[in-house]
């Protein structure tokens, strides 16, 4: 009997742990605030795929005489520039700056393929496009991946639903991409 309430505490202790991170973490999302004042600082507009509305989002920075280039990383590997830009007709016109990169599958090969771009392009300030349950552990790899100090990294978060399964997921995602990034020391 002992130990079942002792068992029971520590899944208790467990559930209300879990419950004050992923509220915290909704208070965090939902207060994050993109920061207007910085759009003039940029010269390109990274997209990360993987929900919707993130390339609408990024293309919204695509008529700023600053932004050369908007590099969107993790495109369907079917799709081109014409594919993108006929669903998104009003930026035809943009054709020239938009950088479709078809090889990364997740976050940790985005910043090492937007890493590649940004040395070629010799881009110096870039903006990243990515969902607000996404933004810290993309400022985590990106910041790894580029080492501190060497870039200019802002971010801008998009509108999305957050859940409890979204945060787990990214949670997870996070630790996995940690360890790996801890481990085998990618740049």
């Amino acid at each position: 009997m002992k130990k079942l309430k002792i068992f029971l505490l520590v899944i208790t202790f467990f559930i209300f742990t879990l419950f004050m991170v992923f509220s915290i973490k909704i208070y965090q999302c939902k207060n994050l605030k993109n920061n207007n004042t910085l759009l003039h600082k940029i010269d390109a507009v990274v997209v990360l795929t993987g929900y919707r509305g993130r390339i609408e989002e990024a293309f919204k920075f695509i008529h700023l005489s600053n932004i050369n280039y908007v590099i969107i990383s993790g495109a369907n590997p079917n799709s081109s520039r014409q594919d993108i830009l006929l669903r998104y007709s009003f930026y035809k016109k943009y054709f020239n700056k938009v950088i479709i990169e078809h090889f990364s599958k997740n976050t940790i090969e985005n910043a090492l393929e937007v890493k590649k771009i940004v040395k070629r392009k010799k881009i110096k300030n870039f903006l990243i496009v990515t969902s607000c349950t996404h933004i810290m552990r993309a400022k985590f790899i990106f910041n790894k991946i580029f080492g501190y100090n060497k870039k200019n990294i802002y971010y801008w978060k998009t509108k999305e639903k957050i859940t409890l399964l979204k945060l787990f997921k990214e949670e997870l995602k996070y630790l996995f991409d940690f360890y790996i990034l801890t481990v085998y020391h990618l740049q």
